[in-house]
Formats: C-alpha cells, sequence, structure tokens
C-alpha cells in the first residue's frame, strides 16, 4: 500500500514538473518572439533613418546645384576661389517652380542647418512626409497651414517643421531656445519677389494640446499675443526698436521627446 502510494506521489511529481517545463518553455518562447519582433521592428526603423537620410542629403545636394541662378554660381564659385566673405545666393524660383509649383518661398537662419524651401498646400498637413518632389521622406518638408497668406504678409505667418535627430529641418530651433545663438537673430524669408528679414523677439515651448496657433490676428489680438510671448519667452532678446506693427512669423517644431513643441518668434524689420 506504502509502496503504491509512493509511486503515486512519483507521478504527481513528474506530472508537475511536466507541467512546469512546459509553461518555462512557452515563456521562453514568447520571450524570444517578442525580442525578435522588437529587433525586426527597431531594425527597420533604422534602415528607413538611414535611407531617410541619405535622400535627404542628396536632396539638398539637388537643391543647392538647381535653385542658384547661373550668376550666383558664378559669384560662388569666385568667392570660394578667392576666400571672399560669402554674399547671399540668387535662387532661381522659376527652376524651383518647375520642381514643384507649391514651393511659395525659402527660409535661412544663419548658423543653423535651416537653409529650406518653404512648401505650401491646400491639403492639411501634406508635407508632413513629403519633400520639395511630393515623395514620402520621413524628414517631411517646411510648410504653412492651408489659408495662409503666401505673401507673407498675413499678421502671423506659421512655419511647420521635423525636429530631426541628425540636426536637420527645424532640430536647430532648440538651439535658440537654449540661447546658444545669443539675442540678435534673424530670419530670411526669399520669395520671388522680395526677400524679407525677421528679428526674433521670443521663443518658449508649449504641451501638445495648447499648440494650436493664431494666424489671423486683430490689431488688439496681435498685440497681446506678442505681450504673452515676451513674458514667456525663456531668452531675453534685444527688442530695442521692435515694430510691433508689422508682420510676425513664427517657427514650430516638436522638442527632442516629442512631448511639447517649440516656438520662436519673430517680427518683420
Amino acid at each position: 500500500m506504502q509502496e503504491e502510494n509512493n509511486n503515486d506521489l512519483k507521478k504527481t511529481d513528474k506530472k508537475q514538473k511536466t507541467v512546469k517545463n512546459r509553461k518555462l518553455q512557452i515563456f521562453l518562447t514568447l520571450l524570444m518572439l517578442i525580442f525578435v519582433g522588437v529587433f525586426i521592428y527597431v531594425s527597420i526603423r533604422l534602415i528607413i533613418w538611414i535611407r531617410n537620410d541619405i535622400e535627404t542629403k542628396k536632396l539638398e545636394n539637388q537643391m543647392q546645384l538647381e535653385i542658384l541662378t547661373e550668376q550666383s554660381k558664378e559669384e560662388q564659385n569666385q568667392e570660394n576661389n578667392e576666400n571672399d566673405e560669402k554674399t547671399e545666393p540668387e535662387l532661381d524660383f522659376a527652376k524651383l517652380e518647375e520642381i514643384n509649383s507649391d514651393v511659395i518661398g525659402w527660409i535661412k537662419i544663419k548658423d543653423t542647418y535651416i537653409d529650406y524651401p518653404i512648401l505650401y498646400s491646400d491639403t492639411y498637413g501634406y508635407y508632413v512626409e513629403r519633400d520639395i518632389n511630393k515623395k514620402y521622406n520621413a524628414a517631411g518638408s517646411i510648410f504653412v497651414d492651408p489659408g495662409t497668406n503666401k505673401e507673407f504678409k498675413g499678421a502671423n505667418t506659421v512655419l511647420w517643421g521635423h525636429h530631426m535627430r541628425n540636426g536637420k529641418m527645424f532640430a536647430n530651433l532648440n538651439k535658440i531656445y537654449k540661447g546658444e545663438l545669443g539675442e540678435n537673430i534673424e530670419i530670411r524669408i526669399i520669395t520671388k519677389e522680395e526677400t524679407y528679414t525677421y528679428k526674433i523677439f521670443a521663443t518658449y515651448v508649449m504641451d501638445l494640446d495648447n499648440a494650436t496657433i493664431k494666424q489671423n490676428l486683430s490689431d488688439k489680438e496681435k498685440e497681446t499675443y506678442i505681450e504673452r510671448a515676451l513674458k514667456r519667452s525663456k531668452i531675453k532678446f534685444n527688442t530695442e526698436n521692435m515694430d510691433r506693427t508689422k508682420e510676425m512669423l513664427t517657427l514650430v517644431t516638436c522638442t527632442a521627446d516629442g512631448e511639447q513643441r517649440i516656438v520662436v518668434n519673430a517680427i518683420k524689420q
């Protein structure tokens, strides 16, 4: 009788061990599948990021070759040979429009990577992940919202751009936010008709839920907007001789962690 009980106990222990082993095998298999899935996902994202980075660099080289007027190319070559101080190159908007008729201007900020065409589309967010050739690119383009005054003569023109990890697009707005470029920063907007200079007067962060920025402002609303921006600004810029009646320009991108928006306000000189 005792022997039978011992045999039953051994059988029960064996079954329990078998069940435990199966559970362990299932757990390890699931863990391995999760690891493989994460590895594949990260690898795909890395490949996409590298491909987009290569495509962005190709696109930038294409722009440099195609968008300057022949006179500007000759002047730049001469300046490079003579080591002279560089002058502002003249953009060939006829060629730009051949590439994409949605181009409404070009933005430049000294000592940053910000040197890009500005795109307009009637479809909201069209250029969030499209380049100037209207092809998919995670870096997207610098763009304005539908309804924006294309001549930069609205009360507040808002430009949007991604914060890329390689420092491209609007990532360098973070330098302005951190005060790395000083207190006298100018933004150049080049259009087919004119070149505008804006001076930055404020920079701050906004929560994603409150990141709506009005473009059409009355004189009173604009004055209130400027006052609030000055109070919120992380950096105290040189606002001497600032003419508040002039048109504003606002640049927006995400913070590095994507949790907030970096906002940079400037006013036309």
